[in-house]
């Protein structure tokens, strides 16, 4: 058996973080005594970096063809980089092995800092993570820059020297940050807290939040608490609702600590590894903080609404929020031939839903669509049908745009994740790009998709789109990154409009009308959506995590 199969996740992780350089002083002592005393350490270390290498230089190749980005870093702790010299060339690997001599951390200044952070607004190829949702008397350290509420940020760094800052994870986690503070939003469910105090709160039904200190981590079980860094060898962590776990980042092996409401935990470890846990009342008080004033939208939301209530003739009337457009009324389409009836609607999630049994039946309608890239949200309810295709996507849920240019197409739609041919995940595209989930949606139930897509100068697909299934932040699948540049029909022979449960990329036709006269001529055969869909809302925003809830559970779309 490989020895290197042996070696702890622990230590894997810390590997990685050595080659990220992302390690806390702490950290680095660690790995540089295990480093020293593992032979079989060091042989993974030098295998990894020699990936690492590997990897950095085919997707930095100006021609490479490669489609799939490479996945972002976590950002974490970079204020202490651990530089690692090495004494030889990396192609004289097995005298590195010897040879391995670590320096303490350098200072690092405001234009590194620059270099290593997104500062605050998303760059064209960084993953929003979280939105400034309020303030209260907010002062920035310089290297910070200046951001207001409403604006979305990426990985990075927060340096807060006065007030009280609000943060809206995408995955629904709210932390409040008080000055004087450096926090790091690191993924969409993970921060670090270098110094300072916070306070966060996560509901049950969502994704379980991480915050890391310089000697520990916690983690919420559906709670509220707070979290101060009293220095880099003491944390203290409060819980004021539900139920967090606790350990120390110096001793990983050891066992989670269970804290419930009303109880505190100080964790205190010390330079030689060790870790004392201190039990305590915890001091809701410390965490009584004001509430900042919430970001407000700059303008009114607007919104298309199909609730397919109600049929009239072969129409289904929209609603919603839209002063400077009409309204775009979906008309039932059946190019079947069959001499059967169909039954448009079923009984849905909230009234009757529209239901399609994937025999060449849809709905259109003469709605453009949103152009560009600009922010929009599709949500919706979905039930599959039993009979789906195995091993290929279905067809379109919700589409418009453009077949053949790529990034021109807006089309959601549902897929087989490889070697799962019996299961069926959400899927945004653009045309030669998508964005996949993981949440399996072929089970017979009812599940409410939201697919959310964040404008920005050369956003892209890989980076910008959300997908919310049952009002959760899904976990990325399958990514293929493009740009997103979504065409809209200028009339009845380009592009295509808004459909419903139809395929547009049957034959790569360039429009509505092409696509039907191509069937009519028998050159293709159409494929339609086997399923039911309840409560499709198309809004120009890009819909925040509570806004989605809400309008789950209460079919109320934001004012």
């Amino acid at each position: 058996m490989d020895q290197q199969n042996t070696i702890p996740p622990t230590h894997r992780e810390l590997i990685q973080s050595l080659i990220d350089g992302t390690l806390s002083p702490i950290e680095s002592q660690r790995i540089n005594q295990l480093l020293r005393d593992d032979v079989v350490l060091r042989e993974f270390y030098i295998r990894q970096i020699r990936t690492d290498e590997l990897l950095a230089a085919h997707f930095e190749l100006p021609n490479s063809q490669v489609v799939l980005k490479r996945p972002e870093p976590q950002i974490s702790k970079k204020k202490h980089l651990t530089v690692v010299t090495m004494a030889v060339a990396l192609g004289m690997a097995a005298a590195i092995a010897l040879m391995l001599v670590f320096r303490a951390p350098e200072s690092t200044t405001a234009q590194d800092d620059h270099s290593l952070y997104s500062e605050f607004i998303p760059a064209p190829d960084r993953t929003p993570v979280a939105m400034v949702s309020g303030t209260n008397n907010v002062n920035w350290a310089a290297s910070s820059g200046q951001v207001r509420p409403g604006h979305w940020l990426s990985a990075g760094k927060i340096d807060l020297k006065e007030g009280i800052l609000e943060l809206s994870y995408d995955t629904g986690t709210q932390v409040l940050i008080k000055a004087p503070a450096v926090y790091y939003i690191e993924a969409e469910s993970k921060g670090y807290l270098e110094k300072g105090s916070i306070k966060a709160h996560s509901s049950q039904t969502l994704a379980n939040f991480e915050v890391e200190t310089p000697n520990s981590q916690l983690i919420d079980l559906g709670t509220t608490f707070g979290v101060t860094v009293l220095s880099a060898l003491r944390t203290e962590v409060h819980v004021i609702e539900g139920l967090v776990k606790a350990k120390s980042l110096i001793d990983p092996d050891t066992e989670w600590k269970m804290l419930l409401k009303g109880k505190a935990l100080r964790i205190k470890s010390t330079e030689d590894f060790n870790t004392d846990y201190d039990r305590f009342p915890a001091d809701t008080s410390l965490y009584d903080w004001a509430p900042p004033e919430r970001a407000k939208r700059p303008q009114s939301i607007h919104y298309h609404h199909w609730s397919f209530d109600q049929l009239n003739g072969s129409q289904l009337q929209d609603s919603g929020q839209h002063p400077d457009s009409p309204s775009f009324p979906a008309h039932t389409v059946d190019i079947s031939e069959s001499t059967t009836s169909h039954q448009w609607l079923t009984q849905g999630r909230f009234g009757k839903a529209l239901h399609l049994d994937g025999n060449q039946r849809f709905l259109r309608t003469d709605f453009p669509g949103i152009e560009g890239n600009a922010s929009r949200t599709v949500a919706f309810w979905i039930r599959l049908g039993k009979n789906q295709p195995r091993g290929d996507a279905t067809p379109g849920i919700v589409s418009w745009g453009k077949n053949k240019s790529r990034g021109e197409k807006w089309q959601i739609r549902t897929e087989s994740p490889l070697l799962k041919d019996n299961q069926q995940v959400i899927r945004t595209e653009c045309a030669w790009g998508h964005m996949m989930g993981q949440t399996n949606l072929h089970d017979g139930q009812w599940h409410h998709v939201a697919s959310v897509f964040m404008s920005a100068p050369n956003a892209d697909i890989a980076t910008h789109v959300k997908h919310y299934v049952d009002g959760k932040l899904e976990t990325r699948g399958s990514i293929i990154s493009r740009r997103v540049n979504t065409a809209v029909a200028k009339d009845e022979h380009s592009n295509f409009p808004l459909s419903i449960g139809l395929s547009m990329d049957t034959g790569f036709s360039p429009s509505y009308n092409k696509l039907i006269e191509r069937h009519k001529k028998q050159q293709l055969n159409i494929e339609t959506l086997n399923g039911d869909v309840d409560e499709l809302y198309i809004f120009d925003a890009a819909l925040t995590p509570s806004e989605i809830l809400q309008l789950m559970q209460k079919n109320r779309p934001p004012e």
